[in-house]
């Protein structure tokens, strides 16, 4: 339909049709029961020019997998992709040579093995995810502390479901560690953000002339982070 792949989901919830775009040149097509294709097409093409703007800010955005945590799977760090390679052994997950290395112990004679075996590589890798995130967010809290000549009570990573950081009233900065397998802009954008919020803690203009005044256009990359799926989950 009009050179988009189209998802329609019929729902007794909703009232009226609307339309989401989503990467991979996906339109999920969100309609009353009882609408017909027909109708459905004549607004899928009076919203071709809108849904062509939101696909030009999503183009670099991929399309959501779920993961298996096996050999020859790619995880992203900061918008590059590393591939994994499982062994055999022990010891903790390691970034070697562009590589994830992830030592686990095969369990034998369990008919499960192998989703054991994936769930500890996803332990593992999570395990690194977090320290690296930490390792890698409190220098760039520091950076952008300075530049707005503030500072941050303290520091840490949460299992966030469905946001990527906060700023508590007492100025506590608490970041979801999966930022860190967004691309770079994205990973700063985030962090910067929030240590606007020490300054301003809203949404105001004023906030958002902080944001820009460390260099951020606010509009576009917030309309991309919005379509970012957290790594290890479905969420977000």
């Amino acid at each position: 339909m009009n050179g988009f792949d189209i998802e329609i989901q019929y729902s007794e919830k909703v009232k009226s049709t609307t339309l989401e775009v989503w990467p991979g040149n996906l339109v999920k097509v969100i309609a009353p029961i009882g609408s017909t294709e027909t109708e459905l097409q004549k607004i899928v093409s009076k919203k071709t020019k809108w849904i062509i703007e939101k696909q030009r800010l999503i183009k670099d955005v991929p399309v959501w997998r779920e993961r298996e945590f096996i050999s020859g799977e790619s995880l992203p760090i900061l918008g590059r992709e590393y591939r994994l390679k499982v062994i055999e052994g022990f010891g903790e997950t390691s970034l070697k040579d562009d590589r994830f290395v992830v030592p686990v112990v095969t369990i034998e004679n369990d008919d499960n093995s192998e989703q054991s075996k994936s769930e500890l590589v996803k332990l593992s890798l999570i395990k690194w995810y977090k320290a690296e995130a930490l390792n890698k967010i409190i220098p760039r809290v520091e950076f952008f502390c300075e530049k707005l000549n503030c500072n941050a009570k303290s520091i840490s990573i949460k299992d966030y479901e469905a946001r990527w950081g906060s700023c508590t009233p007492t100025g506590d900065l608490i970041f979801n560690w999966q930022i860190l397998a967004l691309p770079r802009e994205s990973f700063e954008y985030v962090i910067a953000h929030e240590v606007c919020h020490l300054i301003e803690l809203n949404h105001s203009k004023d906030f958002y002339r902080l944001l820009c005044s460390l260099g951020f256009e606010t509009d576009e990359t917030e309309a991309r982070l919005k379509y970012y799926r957290n790594l290890f989950s479905n969420s977000i």
